[in-house]
């Protein structure tokens, strides 16, 4: 009996500790021998006592060592990596970035770590040891780039990225680091070796940019994109995005629809998906079919399918009395008003997009979007003055304007009416916003009638995009003595009746 008691708890130890190595966590008591205490007992005595035991658990999160204790004490500890020795002291709570400490050694390290965690399934053994406390090794799966940028390009209406951390010379230099080591390598493990020594050089992100300008689509279905990857999954798609969670909805959408919009190679030029506007990142994304993914950052686009944004003042409310005989104009805006609501509107219009730099997606990656098109736009038009009679009326418009805004044409349409010959005629007056102005007044010529004139008005932004709008000016003519309007063929509009 006493045989099986101490098998069955030695079966039992022995999985606790499979248990806690599965979980890359490992645990150790140790009892400091050095400090004792004292407890006084019920009778009045004074019982010595040993201290309590202090206990260390290790656990690796991500690139994260973290160390939790019951002591509050300093810590001193030392990291084998295969063979690469790391001294470290630390305080609560007790963190060691190791990819951090990975890439502050020096080239010749680097280049050794490289080579073994490439030989060795990108896996790197941590040989953990606090003094006179805990020794155990854990192991790091240590995540290169998860494939070769160098062979995965795009052609087509976009940026195309590269890392930031892509060096030319990376991969002859590996190379010939492995001559004169007398190792040789496969071309794919000379990439992962190559992506890993990428990973040591980078910081927290991996960080991808743009060498080029990024142009503006105002659709994207519209657009064709040759892809070329030696990405490997069951199901091909590509997706402009703004965020993880796009993409992560853009895939659910794909396997619940039976992967419908996908295309299993690439040889012929895709279709890629995603319509709001803004700044995007177009990615290749693989799908398995089982529901795993994989997202390649390959391009920037914006898209711009909005016409600025347009506000007409028409100040109804304070339209005056128009002195049919006189030309007499009693409209009374305040220009001050006028000035501080054209402010407001530009000030409050700003568009969050020309801040937003950076789109952050899985496995630390960042794409950074910078010198990004503008593509928002605000623009004010007033009719601020008239002058002239029930023929002709020459109005005032003054136009404010930011942003993404190209032109304002001004419609002046047919007006029919017992004097139409001498109406102005139909036609289309474009005003050029130039960008360095924010202000501009002209001054056209109208019929106007009598009560409500509502003016078109077609804003136009820099890529086609369009907005029409009314403008109201309205007036009340009232005749003030004389006959009549006296028409002369010859003269046209009598003098002697009509004063401007």
């Amino acid at each position: 009996m006493k045989i099986k008691y101490q098998t069955t708890f030695f079966t039992l130890v022995m999985l606790l500790v499979l248990s806690m190595c599965k979980n890359n966590t490992y645990t150790h008591t140790t009892a400091n021998s050095d400090v004792k205490t004292n407890k006084t007992s019920e009778c009045g005595e004074i019982v010595q006592q040993d201290p309590p035991a202090i206990h260390y658990r290790i656990q690796l999160m991500d690139d994260t060592i973290e160390v939790h204790t019951n002591c509050d004490n300093i810590i001193s500890m030392t990291i084998n990596v295969a063979g690469v020795i790391i001294s470290k002291t630390i305080h609560k709570p007790y963190r060691i970035n190791i990819l951090t400490d990975v890439m502050s050694l020096s080239e010749e390290n680097k280049y050794e770590l490289a080579l073994y965690a490439t030989k060795n399934n990108n896996i790197l053994p941590l040989h953990i040891n606090i003094v006179n406390a805990l020794d155990t090794i854990i192991d790091f799966h240590f995540k290169p780039l998860r494939f070769d940028d160098a062979t995965t390009c795009i052609v087509g209406k976009c940026a195309p990225l590269i890392l930031k951390s892509s060096d030319t010379n990376l991969i002859p230099d590996t190379k010939r680091w492995l001559f004169r080591k007398k190792e040789h390598l496969t071309d794919s493990l000379v990439m992962n070796m190559v992506n890993l020594l990428r990973k040591m050089s980078s910081n927290e992100f991996e960080d991808y940019i743009t060498n080029s300008s990024i142009p503006v689509v105002n659709s994207l279905p519209c657009e064709k994109y040759k892809v070329s990857s030696n990405m490997i999954a069951d199901h091909y798609v590509l997706f402009a995005f703004e965020s993880q969670n796009e993409v992560d909805k853009f895939v659910e959408d794909i396997v619940s629809d039976n992967f419908k919009l996908t295309t299993e190679t690439l040889t012929n030029p895709l279709t890629c998906y995603g319509e709001t506007n803004g700044c995007k990142c177009i990615a290749l994304i693989g799908i398995n079919d089982n529901w795993s993914y994989d997202v390649m950052p390959l391009g920037l686009v914006v898209i711009d399918n909005i016409a600025p944004k347009t506000r007409a003042i028409d100040y109804s409310s304070n339209s005056g009395t128009f002195d049919m005989l006189y030309g007499y104009n009693s409209y009374g805006y305040n220009t001050n008003d006028l000035n501080n609501d054209i402010k407001n509107l530009l000030d409050n219009d700003n568009s969050d997009i020309q801040n937003k730099k950076t789109i952050t997606i899985s496995d630390n990656r960042r794409i950074n979007m910078e010198n990004i098109p503008e593509i928002d736009g605000n623009v004010t038009i007033q009719a601020v003055n008239m002058d002239g009679n029930g023929i002709k009326c020459s109005i005032t418009f003054v136009i404010s304007y930011s942003g993404d805004a190209k032109s304002v044409t001004i419609v002046r349409e047919y007006a029919t009416g017992e004097y139409e010959s001498y109406y102005p005629k139909p036609e289309r007056k474009t005003i050029l916003l130039k960008d360095s102005q924010s202000k501009i007044k002209i001054v056209y010529d109208y019929h106007l009638t009598d009560g409500d004139n509502l003016i078109p008005l077609i804003v136009e932004d820099n890529h086609g995009n369009k907005k029409q709008i009314e403008i109201n000016v309205p007036v009340n003519f009232e005749y003030r003595g004389g006959n009549g309007i006296n028409i002369d063929i010859e003269n046209n509009i009598n003098n002697s009746i009509y004063n401007y």
